[in-house]
Order: C-alpha cells, then sequence, then structure tokens
C-alpha cells in the first residue's frame, strides 16, 4: 500500500503538468488546438507529440512488467516455479528493445528525409 501511494505521489506532478495550455506547441503560430485552428505545420509537431507520449506509456509498462517478474520470481523461488518471472522478465526486455529500435529507425528515416 505504502509503494502504491509513493507512485500516486511522483505522478501527480506529471499529470498535474499535462493541464498547462499551449504545451504541444509552443512558438509555432498559427497552431490553437483549443479553437480547431490548425496549419499543416502543425502536424507533424502534434505527431512527434504523440510518439513521446506513446514512448513514456511503453516505458512505464516496461517498469511495470519488469516489476510484477521480479515478484513473480521472487515467490517462484520459493515455490521452486521461477520459469513465469524470468520470461516475464525476458519478454519485457525484448518489447522495450524492438520497440525503441522502431522509434530511432522512424527517427532515422524522418531525419534523413527532413521532415
Amino acid at each position: 500500500m505504502r509503494s502504491m501511494s509513493m507512485f500516486a505521489a511522483l505522478l501527480l506532478p506529471a499529470l498535474a503538468s499535462a493541464q498547462q495550455p499551449g504545451v504541444i506547441m509552443e512558438g509555432l503560430t498559427g497552431c490553437d488546438f483549443q479553437t480547431g485552428k490548425l496549419m499543416a505545420a502543425c502536424v507533424p509537431v502534434f505527431i512527434g507529440h504523440l510518439v513521446q507520449i506513446i514512448m513514456a506509456l511503453v516505458g512505464s509498462i516496461f517498469v511495470i512488467n519488469v516489476m510484477i517478474g521480479g515478484y513473480q520470481y521472487a515467490i517462484g523461488a520459493i515455490e521452486g516455479d521461477e520459469g513465469k518471472g524470468k520470461e516475464r522478465i525476458y519478454w519485457s526486455i525484448i518489447g522495450l528493445i524492438v520497440t525503441t529500435c522502431a522509434y530511432l529507425i522512424i527517427d532515422l528515416v524522418l531525419t534523413i528525409l527532413g521532415i
């Protein structure tokens, strides 16, 4: 229970900072997501912002899965079945590597194309 309250305390500042208007398009004129007035220049920046959010979610899911896998591994050591914990940790690491490589490939292609 204590770890859950610590997790919530760490998460609350991030949620509060997400409420600030203009965070997505600071310094880009002609882009107002609150009123719906958008230009073509807004789209790549908005997609980049969405990719950052997705990568943050992937990182969070990775950490949660590794914690669950560690718990399963520790409990499995007592019961004699460590396989589930090892497998969860292994596939969590593989998933993070694949997601990071996909992000790096997309970033490289967009950099080469100049987008």
